[in-house]
C-alpha cells in the first residue's frame, strides 16, 4: 500500500492522505475497501496530467475516480480502467475530446463495468467519448453543463437514469440523430434548474421514460407529454413556471397515471403550487399526489376531467376544496395527512376505494359513523397504522356490505368479529388485538380468496372447511387454524410454529408452502403435499423434507443447518437459498443437476468445487464469501451471471480466472442480482 501511494504521488506530483470524512479540507485522498489493501478511491483536485495512462498501473482495483479543477491533456487511456465503476469530472478540461470523439473510440475493445458518470462545470461536446466504456452504463449526472450534440444520449444501451441540473443543451442542425436502442430500459430523467423551451425537446429519447421530474425549472409548454409513450409520473414543483397554460384538448387517447406536486425542498423558501400550470395536461391526469400544502388556484381542479384519485401525502386535505370533482373520485389516500372538514366525504358518491395512515386522531375522521353514507358502494377499505383509539365506532365496519377487499392494523376483538361477517369480502389482512386468546368464526367469509392473520396473543379461527374459494391463507404469529386441509382450494399457505406442518394431513391443490419457525421446530417431512412447487423455511434447521417431485423453489436461509442433507430427494429444483447459513463449504448439491439459479451469498465459504456437477446452473449468487479461487465457475456452460461481490478475489482476479468475463457481476446490498423466494404479499 505505501509503495502504491508513493509511486502515484511521485507520477503526479501530489501529496495524498487517506479520505477521513470528518475532515473536510482534505484535497487528493485514497480510500480503501474492508477486504482490501489496495486503492478502490481516488480523489485528486487542482493538478495537471499529462496522461491519464500515469494511473494505469493502479487501475486493475480502482473502482471511483474523482477529478476536480483539473486539465487532462490525455485521456485515451481511460478505456483500460476496467475495473472502475464510477468517474466524477467536476470543472476538469479534457485537451484530446476531439481526437478521441473521431477516433471511432466505440470499436475499441473494453471488458469493464463503468455504472455512473458524473460531469460538473464542464463544457460536453460529446458524450460519445465514453463509448466504449457505455456498455454498462446506467446512471448519468450532469451538473452546471453545456452539452452539444445530444441525441449522442441514445447510444448507451443501458442507461436507466439521467439527471440534468442546470444544464444548456446547445441543439445544431448539423447535430446527428441517433435513434434509441431497442429494448433499453430508460427509465428516469431528472430536470432541475433548467430553461426549456418545449418537454417535446427531450421526445427523441423519450421511448421508454416512465417517469419524469422537473424541479425549479422555466418551461415553455408540457402540452407534448403525449411524446412520451411509456410515461406514468410526472412529478413537477411550485417553484417551476409553465408558460402555456391553455387547457389541453380533451378525450386525449394519452393518460397520465400520476401527476405528484411535491413538498419545496428544505433550503427553498415555501412556495405556492398553483394548479393552473398543469392546464396543458389537465384532462389527462388519472390520480393527483399532494405532498405541498400551499395550493392555489383550487377551483382549476375542475378542468382535470379524467382526475379518479388523489393522494394527501403528510399535509392538510381539505375535502371542502374538492367538492366540485367530488362526483368524479373513485380513489382517496389519506398519508400522515391532517382530515379538514371531514363531514364532506359523504359526497364522494362514487368513491370505492378509501387509504387512511394515521398517526393521530386529526389523521383520521375520528367517528366512523361519518362514512356510514359511503357504506353501499366503497370496496375497499385500507387503514394502515389504525386502532379503535383513532376512530370510534370501528365496528360499524360490519355495515360495508360491498366490501371486497380490507387491510387493518390493530383491530380489536369486537372489531374483527364484525370484519369477519363480511360475506362480499375476496381480500382480507387483519391484525387483531385480542388480550387473551380467543376463537373466530371465519365461516361467513364465503368469498374470501386471500387471507392474512397476525395476532399478539394466540388466536383459532374455526369455519375454515366453509371457505371454498380460499386460494391464499397466511396465518402469522399466533394465528392457528384447525383443519386447515379442509380448505378445497388452498394454493398458498404460512404458517408459524403455532401450526404443527407435521400434524397437517394431506393438502392435494397446495404449491407453496412457507414455513416461520423457531429453532426447536421440527420438519419431518412434506410428502403430504405432493403437489408442492415452492418452499421456503425459516427459523430451523431441523429439517427433513422427503420426496419432492415437484418442488422448483427452495429457500432455506438463515436456518444454520448442521449438515445439507434434506436435497436429495428434490430431482427437479431449480431455484435454491442457501444465503447466511454459516457455510464454510459447498457440499450436498451433486443429485441437483436441474439447477439453474442458487444464493450461497453472506456465508463463509472458501471452496466452491463443490458446484461442478451443476451444468444447468444460470444465475449464482456468491456475494459476502471468502473466495478466491473461481476457475471451476468456467465447467459449468449453461452460466450466465455470477455475483462475485465482498469476496476476497478482486475484479481483475475474476476477469483473469473466468473464461467469459462478461459474466460477472459486481453487486452488493441493497441491489440484488436475482431472487429466489417471492413472497405473496396483500395487495388491496
Amino acid at each position: 500500500m505505501k509503495n502504491q501511494i508513493r509511486d502515484i504521488e511521485e507520477r503526479l506530483g501530489v501529496t495524498l492522505e487517506k479520505y477521513d470524512y470528518k475532515n473536510e479540507h482534505q484535497v487528493n485522498t485514497y480510500s480503501t475497501w474492508t477486504k482490501s489493501t489496495n486503492i478502490r478511491e481516488l480523489v485528486l483536485k487542482d493538478i495537471c496530467i499529462e496522461n491519464i495512462h500515469v494511473l494505469l498501473p493502479f487501475s486493475k482495483h480502482l473502482h471511483t475516480l474523482k477529478l476536480t479543477n483539473c486539465t487532462v491533456h490525455n485521456i485515451s487511456e481511460l478505456f483500460n480502467f476496467e475495473s472502475l465503476v464510477n468517474i466524477t469530472l467536476d470543472n476538469v478540461t479534457i485537451t484530446n475530446v476531439e481526437e478521441v470523439a473521431q477516433g471511432n473510440s466505440s470499436n475499441m475493445p473494453y471488458e469493464g463495468f463503468l455504472q455512473v458518470v458524473d460531469l460538473k462545470n464542464m463544457k460536453v461536446d460529446h458524450l460519445s467519448v465514453l463509448l466504449p466504456m457505455a456498455k454498462n452504463l446506467t446512471y448519468i449526472y450532469l451538473t452546471n453543463c453545456i452539452i452539444r450534440n445530444f441525441y449522442e444520449i441514445n447510444l448507451f444501451p443501458k442507461l436507466y437514469h439521467l439527471t440534468l441540473d442546470k444544464v444548456t443543451i446547445h441543439k445544431n442542425e448539423r447535430d446527428h440523430y441517433h435513434t434509441i436502442i431497442p429494448d433499453r430500459k430508460f427509465w428516469f430523467l431528472y430536470l432541475k434548474n433548467m430553461e426549456i423551451e418545449n418537454i417535446s425537446d427531450f421526445s427523441s429519447i423519450s421511448e421508454t421514460i416512465i417517469d419524469i421530474d422537473i424541479i425549479n425549472c422555466k418551461i415553455g409548454s408540457i402540452r407534448e407529454l403525449h411524446q412520451f409513450p411509456a410515461l406514468k409520473c410526472l412529478t413537477i414543483d411550485a417553484l417551476t413556471t409553465v408558460d402555456d397554460v391553455k387547457p389541453g384538448t380533451p378525450n386525449l387517447p394519452f393518460k397520465l397515471k400520476e401527476c405528484v406536486i411535491p413538498a419545496t425542498e428544505e433550503e427553498a423558501t415555501v412556495e405556492t403550487f398553483d394548479l393552473e400550470k398543469l392546464g396543458a395536461i389537465a384532462s389527462c391526469i388519472q390520480t393527483l399526489t399532494f405532498k405541498n400544502d400551499n395550493i392555489s388556484n383550487i377551483d382549476y381542479l375542475k378542468n382535470l376531467t379524467s382526475l379518479k384519485a388523489i393522494k394527501f401525502d403528510r399535509v392538510t386535505a381539505r375535502l371542502k376544496d374538492f367538492l366540485p370533482i367530488a362526483a368524479q373520485i373513485i380513489s382517496l389516500d389519506f398519508s400522515e395527512s391532517t382530515i379538514k372538514n371531514s363531514s364532506q366525504i359523504q359526497h364522494f358518491k362514487n368513491l370505492e376505494v378509501l387509504k387512511i395512515d394515521a398517526d393521530t386522531n386529526k389523521q383520521s375522521f375520528g367517528d366512523f359513523k361519518m362514512l356510514l353514507p359511503l357504506k353501499d358502494q366503497v370496496k375497499k377499505f385500507d387503514l394502515w397504522e389504525f386502532s379503535d383509539n383513532h376512530m370510534r365506532n370501528l365496528e360499524l365496519i360490519e355495515q360495508f356490505t360491498a366490501l371486497e377487499s380490507v387491510f387493518i392494523l390493530r383491530a380489536s376483538k369486537k372489531v374483527a368479529k364484525r370484519i369477519f361477517t363480511l360475506s362480499g369480502l375476496k381480500k382480507l389482512s387483519i391484525h387483531i388485538r385480542a388480550k387473551k386468546k380467543n376463537v373466530f368464526d371465519v365461516k361467513a367469509l364465503k368469498n374470501i380468496e386471500e387471507l392474512y392473520i397476525e395476532s399478539e396473543e394466540p388466536i383459532r379461527l374455526k369455519g375454515g372447511k366453509h371457505l371454498e374459494h380460499l386460494k391464499v391463507l397466511s396465518l402469522d404469529s399466533y394465528c392457528n387454524s384447525k383443519k386447515i386441509h379442509q380448505i378445497k382450494n388452498l394454493q398458498y399457505l404460512k404458517i408459524t410454529p403455532s401450526v404443527n406442518v407435521n400434524e397437517l394431513p394431506a393438502i392435494p391443490t397446495l404449491t407453496k408452502l412457507k414455513i416461520e419457525a423457531h429453532e426447536d421446530y421440527e420438519i419431518l417431512g412434506l410428502e403430504q403435499f405432493p403437489n408442492l412447487t415452492e418452499l421456503s423455511i425459516e427459523g430451523t434447521n431441523k429439517i427433513r423434507l422427503g420426496y419432492l417431485p415437484k418442488l422448483k423453489v427452495l429457500d432455506v436461509s438463515s436456518t444454520f443447518p448442521q449438515e445439507i442433507d434434506f436435497l436429495n430427494e428434490l430431482p427437479n429444483l431449480e431455484k435454491l437459498s442457501l444465503e447466511n447459513n454459516c457455510l464454510t463449504e459447498v457440499k450436498g448439491l451433486d443429485t441437483l443437476t436441474n439447477l439453474k439459479m442458487l444464493n450461497i451469498s453472506e456465508n463463509t465459504i472458501q471452496n466452491i468445487d463443490g458446484l461442478a456437477n451443476l451444468k444447468n446452473l444460470e444465475q449464482l449468487n456468491l456475494y459476502e464469501n471468502e473466495i478466491s479461487e473461481i476457475r471451476v465457475l468456467n465447467t459449468l456452460p449453461s452460466l450466465k451471471q455470477v455475483n462475485v461481490a465482498g469476496n476476497t478475489i478482486e475484479k481483475p482476479e475474476v476477469y483473469d480466472q473466468l473464461n467469459k468475463p462478461e459474466i460477472a457481476v459486481f453487486y452488493g446490498l441493497p441491489k440484488v442480482p436475482f431472487w429466489i423466494w417471492k413472497d405473496q404479499d396483500f395487495e388491496l
